[in-house]
């Protein structure tokens, strides 16, 4: 969902190519970079399963999408980037060092932070009516999924929905989107 807004913000807001450009940067660096830390983390034998129930395996692949996180920000700051574009890399830092943090302590579906995120950024840039047509089935699919298999309680699930709205109505609030 990470990288599809990536794409999204920059098509919407930059010209074809350096959006294809930035979106793939963007996509590689939140999205692609920590599954590959997770991929090697199985192979290695550093955790047991993909899901990662022991909050202490998600450390470093929440450390790891932190890291891209910043990286991608440094990038938006350093090439003077659109607003849109450089709003959504400080939110998807500050949002996945949330969730790092969270995570020290409790587990949080992450997929339902991401998915009520996805659906609050479409709605402040692109307006509700779109979110709840795109967006809204999103989330109510990822948090069914979640609860379905049996990978987070409704609680974990809820807090993933109130970190993402709230994080995105914050930075809103406060003039990014």
């Amino acid at each position: 969902m990470y990288a599809i807004l990536g794409f999204g913000v920059t098509f919407a807001f930059m010209p074809f190519w350096p959006a294809l450009g930035w979106g793939i940067a963007y996509g590689l660096l939140v999205s692609l970079f920590p599954i590959l830390v997770v991929v090697a983390m199985l192979q290695w034998g550093y955790v047991e399963e993909l899901h990662m129930s022991n909050t202490r395996e998600r450390r470093i692949p929440y450390l790891s999408a932190v890291i891209g996180a910043l990286i991608i920000m440094g990038l938006a700051i350093w090439f003077d980037l659109e607003d849109h574009f450089f709003a959504l890399t400080l939110f998807t830092a500050i949002n996945l060092s949330i969730l790092f943090f969270i995570t020290l302590f409790w587990l949080i579906s992450m997929h339902t932070a991401g998915a009520a995120a996805f659906t609050a950024i479409i709605g402040v840039i692109w307006g509700w009516v779109l979110a709840g047509l795109i967006g809204l089935p999103v989330l109510i699919s990822v948090t069914a999924a979640r609860l379905y298999l049996r990978r987070h309680s409704v609680a974990q699930a809820v807090a993933g929905i109130a970190l993402g709205f709230s994080t995105v109505g914050i930075m809103s609030w406060l003039g990014y989107f």
